[in-house]
């Protein structure tokens, strides 16, 4: 089951919201003579939410924060690995011009605001128990956009 929410207002908030909800197993499967018929299909998270809160006013300044959260999900056939859920929070804020057909636009925000422990990365049935890349800590980034306006 999926669904999705978008609202924007005149204000300029505007807010986007999406959330899925997944019953995954193999119904027949047979791996090295044992049946993991019924287990959780690995990789798969039963749960998955996406929110954002954005700005943006008319004088150019904008910004946004987003959660996402990733429910517990396997990293192995035999459900033996479990990779537990984790919800991260990143900002960002910035401000947009118009300069003669030019859009300059500084940016900065937070990855991982509140310092989340956890796997940006995992690898179904991994040699060696190498199932896990961990995500980033806390980072802070910038930079400054510009393109020409044909």
């Amino acid at each position: 089951m999926e669904a999705g929410l978008e609202a924007e207002w005149e204000s300029g908030v505007a807010v986007r919201l999406a959330y899925t909800y997944m019953e995954s197993e193999f119904e027949e499967y047979v791996k090295d003579c044992a049946d993991l018929s019924g287990r959780d299909t690995p990789g798969l998270p039963g749960h998955n939410f996406f929110g954002e809160l954005s700005w943006a006013h008319a004088s150019g300044l904008f910004g946004a924060i987003d959660v996402v959260h990733v429910g517990e999900l396997y990293a192995d056939d035999a459900n033996i690995v479990d990779v537990d859920a984790y919800t991260a929070v990143d900002l960002r804020a910035g401000y947009e011009r118009v300069i003669s057909g030019w859009t300059v636009q500084p940016f900065a925000g937070v990855n991982n605001l509140f310092d989340e422990e956890y796997n940006s990365n995992v690898r179904i049935n991994a040699r060696n128990g190498r199932f896990f890349e961990p995500a980033p800590d806390r980072n802070v980034y910038g930079g400054i956009r510009v393109a020409f306006n044909w």
